[in-house]
């Protein structure tokens, strides 16, 4: 995700290496998701039934099958998930509330009990009989979604109806367990495995929708279907102008309807796919789809979909648009846990866009300005920070809920991670690094990665343990 910081928060070698545990296997077997879904327009509801087809991809056996219901996070009016400093932005019209009912779940065909944690964030289906490691389950259900009046993941505004991290979708269950679903303010709180999709979408006439998929018209319903993705987005809007232009096998579409030069939106985008095409390994999808819409941050990224505020305009929005494209690769195809090491997608994502403007001249920006930039934020923050608190930790690899503001996570994760990524390609060479980012996204498609993994993609490209100056950075020791 982009976030857009007011003014005032601006100032304030071998393969030995190389960690087990990826795989881009793009044949192995994921679970799948079939979903028939209806978008009302009176109400903004998307009521949704199918089936899951729930593949157990743990070492152990399952007692119980989490789903993760993050739309749960906006039940409460006066504490959304939302910190302060944006609140206003995204509830222009005063407080609203959104939610997910689930109002049916059957395993195997059959009704089954079921109850939500006690956060409300997620539905747990306790198992009669155990889910050994790669069997299924096939588990039902219905729901109705209901968007808060908000300019969120999932909200609705004047223009546009978001519906992102809003599906049920299998909870991760990890070598701790299952997290319990908390829907942070800050930065990016969800982790799921790649998946298949079958989505059947009914809507009202004059609507259209932007898709993770291709959606095709058969009969009056749109019919998509997606493979090995972590989650499915849709934006639905009666106002979308669509300009589209090929990127090899991937037909890349922009869906605005207040840009005043949507061509040169479209051809951004073309310009970063192509860009990271070429340097980390070939898109896999066969639509990409950039989507103007009321969203409180500058953009929020999705498998095959990303979304960019309408209030970005000219070179933020471009900026935003390629930062948002580069989480295809750091994110989509190759995920992480993003509530523990937010700056394994995020910062690696923040330094594909200087990549970018490096392999794109024409654009202005330099490496040197970029980086230069960067080093400026950081310093400033560092000395507002100590003035205020008296020391000053940072430190990278740490929770969400770890971070004390919105600008000391924004920093840490996107701003230090550019310095901390160049200072080890400058120990390493550009080739050997990018080198290392090919072979981190070609060996760990459609997995979860660990900081390791991608530690140990980048020791090998070098040669040496160049990992040891990243977990400097990592560690907090060094400040500058």
């Amino acid at each position: 995700m982009k976030r857009k910081l007011c003014l005032l928060m601006a100032v304030l070698a071998v393969l030995a290496l190389l960690p087990l545990g990826c795989g881009g296997d793009p044949a192995a077997e994921v679970s799948r998701y079939d979903w028939a879904l209806t978008f009302e327009e009176e109400n903004k509801t998307l009521s949704g039934t199918g089936t899951v087809s729930c593949l157990n991809q743990t070492q152990n056996p399952q007692t119980e099958i989490r789903f993760s219901l993050y739309q749960n996070a906006f039940r409460d009016p006066d504490n959304p998930p939302v910190s302060a400093v944006y609140r206003a932005k995204a509830y222009p019209n005063g407080k609203s509330s959104g939610e997910i009912e689930i109002a049916s779940v059957t395993v195997g065909g059959e009704p089954a009990d079921f109850a939500l944690s006690e956060n409300g964030m997620q539905l747990v289906l306790k198992l009669g009989e155990e889910l050994f490691p790669g069997e299924r389950l096939e588990v039902g259900m219905s729901f109705t979604i209901r968007p808060a009046n908000a300019l969120h993941r999932t909200g609705w505004g004047p223009h546009t109806v978001n519906f992102g991290n809003c599906l049920p979708i299998l909870a991760r269950c990890g070598a701790e367990g299952y997290d319990d679903g908390t829907y942070y303010s800050t930065g990016d709180p969800f982790v799921s495995e790649a998946a298949d999709f079958s989505v059947s979408l009914t809507l009202p006439e004059g609507w259209t929708a932007a898709a993770s998929c291709a959606l095709e018209e058969e009969e009056g319903v749109l019919k998509g279907e997606a493979s090995r993705m972590r989650d499915f987005a849709l934006v639905l809007s009666k106002e979308f102008n669509l300009t589209e232009q090929a990127v090899g096998d991937t037909l890349v579409r922009y869906y605005s309807y207040q840009d005043e030069d949507p061509e040169k939106s479209l051809q951004v985008a073309v310009d970063a796919l192509t860009t990271f095409n070429e340097l980390f390994g070939l898109y896999p999808y066969p639509t990409f789809s950039v989507v103007q819409t009321g969203f409180v941050y500058g953009g929020m990224e999705y498998p095959g979909l990303v979304l960019i505020s309408d209030t970005c305009k000219n070179e933020e929005l471009y900026e935003v648009i390629i930062h948002e494209t580069a989480h295809q690769w750091w994110y989509g195809v190759v995920g992480s846990d993003q509530v523990r090491h937010a700056w394994q997608d995020e910062g690696l994502t923040e330094y594909s866009v200087l990549l970018f403007y490096e392999e794109n001249p024409e654009y202005g920006v330099t490496r040197e300005e970029f980086v230069a930039a960067a080093q400026k934020s950081y310093s400033l923050f560092c000395d507002v920070y100590a003035q205020i608190l008296g020391e000053i930790d940072v430190s990278m690899d740490r929770a969400l809920p770890d971070f004390l503001t919105e600008l000391e996570y924004s920093t840490l994760t996107y701003t230090r991670s550019v310095l901390m990524y160049d200072q080890a390609r400058e120990g390493m060479g550009k080739k050997r690094f990018l080198n290392g980012l090919k072979k981190y996204y070609s060996s760990c498609a459609y997995q979860v990665a660990d900081p390791a993994t991608l530690l140990g993609c980048l020791d090998a490209a070098a040669g040496f343990k160049v990992s040891k100056v990243l977990e400097q950075y990592l560690d907090g020791n060094v400040v500058g």
